[in-house]
């Protein structure tokens, strides 16, 4: 099961307003509460407990989750009779363990360094046209005093709002908007803690007999449970695979692997049998590009903000069947 937490969404949200098109006047001035958020980031020590919403097709799922960070190690567990059960995420500097109770495995990540904070540093430190971000006054969450942020895109439309501690520039509660102001993405602390105990053992998954699964490993479990081809984006060309899951987009059954690169989320389709991908890149975005092919029996696509000859070329480093190109 992959944990749902909404804020890869987020960073692709702020992907997507960041690469739009303007001619918006160039933002000179950066709300400080922004300034004190990034700041902030990796450096507070907190417990807490926070409700996690996020749009599954057309139903919105949420979860309770509990959290313990400290630095740039953070612990994420579930309450008694979650649909999580017993399930434990550790993230440290170097890898994020997602431990699985009842097949007594650990899948090993990229630690998920929460790009969205990146790109809004970036955005703070060189202001540029493509958002804008405001403040939109004081509220409450988990009893602390907040100042929400707001960041828009060069049309105004609001794409986020993040309600963040005005003491410590933690966020505390965040909402994340379509192109047309419906909530997808949502979290917010219900409680705080700011001075908890921690104990060594915390940040760490300690269990006999535990099995480690790269997401290498993962790409190719699922590739021969469901009759898909073995292939991947080879290794050495600056992409790194960061995820591995099923989809089920139109009634099809398609194997999804998202890789980081060097401007961006690439993503990489496969379906059985001859089938138009196209309606993969539903990004409206125009930088979002699309690049399909058929071997040996399946279907293929590349999805990101690559020109179409760059998408053509990467093509060639996946698997070792490159029949159609």
């Amino acid at each position: 099961m992959k944990h749902p937490v909404v804020l890869g969404a987020l960073a692709l949200a702020l992907a997507a307003v960041g690469a739009t098109a303007s001619a918006a006047p160039r933002q000179s001035v950066v709300p400080p509460i922004f300034i004190k958020a990034v700041r902030a980031f990796d450096r507070p020590k907190f417990s807490g407990e926070r409700v996690v919403e996020f749009q599954q097709g057309p139903n919105r799922r949420s979860h309770v989750e509990y959290v313990l960070h400290q630095g740039l190690n953070s612990r994420v567990w579930f309450p008694l009779g979650s649909q999580f059960g017993r399930q434990v995420i550790i993230e440290t500097a170097n890898e994020r363990l997602h431990y699985f109770p009842g097949r007594n495995e650990v899948e090993v990540l990229p630690p998920n360094r929460e790009e969205a904070f990146i790109r809004l540093r970036n955005w703070i430190q060189k202001p540029g046209r493509a958002i804008r971000l405001t403040t939109g006054g004081i509220d409450r969450v988990a009893g602390r005093q907040t100042e929400i942020g707001i960041v828009s895109d060069p049309r105004g439309n609001v794409r986020q709002r993040l309600w963040i501690d005005t003491q410590t520039g933690l966020i505390l509660k965040r909402e994340l908007l379509d192109g047309v102001g419906m909530r997808v993405g949502y979290f917010e602390f219900t409680q705080i803690d700011y001075n908890p105990v921690i104990h060594p053992g915390d940040f760490l998954i300690n269990v006999r007999g535990v099995t480690r699964i790269t997401l290498v490993d993962k790409v190719r479990r699922l590739a021969q449970r469901n009759n898909f081809i073995e292939a991947m984006l080879a290794s050495g060309h600056g992409f790194s695979l960061e995820g591995v899951n099923l989809v089920r987009p139109a009634g099809l059954v398609a194997l999804h692997q998202s890789y980081s690169g060097p401007r961006g989320k690439l993503s990489l389709f496969q379906v059985a049998g001859s089938v138009d991908l196209r309606s993969f890149q539903r990004d409206t975005n125009r930088e979002v590009q699309f690049f399909g092919w058929e071997s040996s029996g399946h279907s293929f696509a590349l999805v990101g903000a690559y020109s179409e000859a760059e998408l053509r070329s990467l093509a060639q480093l996946v698997g070792s069947n490159r029949n159609g190109l």
